[in-house]
């Protein structure tokens, strides 16, 4: 962010502003959705994150939530990668500067009927260390299970690392 766009924000002459870009698909295009039209509101946080189990450590986790209005019927956001631009709309200077707070994954929308004002909730990347750990997955890479090569392989903290 800009030096004058801190200054006027903290000197109250500076207001900010959300835009979201629903990223296409394969099969569906690019929506960007504005105050001006579709954001009714929207909260954006950042917390520490410390997985129930089978994790060790902690990271900062991202995450997006909000309520959007005046959505057609056929809108759907659920599992789709959005980014989260914030504004700085400087009135002494009419001009708006946009900032990227990064790239989240709508994790849950309200329900699947699409009304006059739907609720979602979106994380960032760390929404992908939620997927549970295959012990007996195999590929080219991995001919043998994990589960298979602890059998018989000591198992140290490098190791693991390195696997």
């Amino acid at each position: 962010m800009t030096d004058s766009d801190k200054l006027a924000l903290k000197q109250n002459t500076a207001a900010i502003r959300c835009k979201l870009i629903v990223k296409e698909t394969d099969t569906l295009p690019e929506i960007v959705l504005t105050e001006n039209d579709a954001v009714k509101n929207w909260t954006y946080s950042d917390n520490r994150y410390v997985p129930k189990q089978g994790f060790i450590g902690q990271f900062v986790a991202r995450t997006l939530e909000g309520e959007l209005h005046n959505i057609s019927d056929d809108f759907n956001i659920e599992n789709r990668e959005i980014e989260l631009l914030i504004g700085v709309v400087d009135g002494g200077k009419n001009t708006t500067n946009w900032y990227s707070y990064g790239n989240f994954i709508v994790t849950n929308p309200e329900d699947n009927n699409v009304k006059d004002n739907t609720s979602f909730q979106a994380m960032d990347y760390t929404k992908l260390f939620n997927k549970q750990f295959d012990g007996d997955f195999t590929n080219g890479t991995y001919t043998k299970s994990y589960n298979e090569t602890i059998k018989t392989t000591s198992v140290t903290a490098l190791w693991l690392a390195k696997y």
